[in-house]
């Protein structure tokens, strides 16, 4: 699994959280086929690379929920580790747990 969750979601900057904790690559049913994100960290912004696309910045809107455009991830943390990431799209509400190394 990733790294500790260091609890300072609900405090700014989100740069002196620990982005890292949510790095990782998450897989799920999407429409009709798998769907993968590979969330990453860029000059201290989460960037998700969704289904194949290149990897775009993500705005923080709180707790550990992030959104671009019509697009927000949030993700659900278990004893300090990312246990599933909600990826809220247009097209639907999607599940995706993370990879296992």
């Amino acid at each position: 699994m990733g790294s500790r969750y260091d609890g300072c979601w609900t405090t700014l900057p989100v740069s002196r959280c620990n982005l890292e904790s949510l790095t990782g690559t998450y897989r799920g049913p999407g429409r009709g086929s798998e769907l993968v994100i590979t969330v990453g960290v860029d000059s201290d912004k989460l960037t998700a690379a969704i289904g194949g696309r290149e990897p775009t910045p993500f705005q923080f809107v709180g707790g550990t929920t992030f959104e671009r455009g019509n697009s927000r991830i949030t993700f659900v943390m278990e004893a300090g580790v990312v246990d599933r990431v909600l990826v809220d799209q247009v097209s639907g509400l999607y599940v995706l747990i993370p990879e296992t190394p």
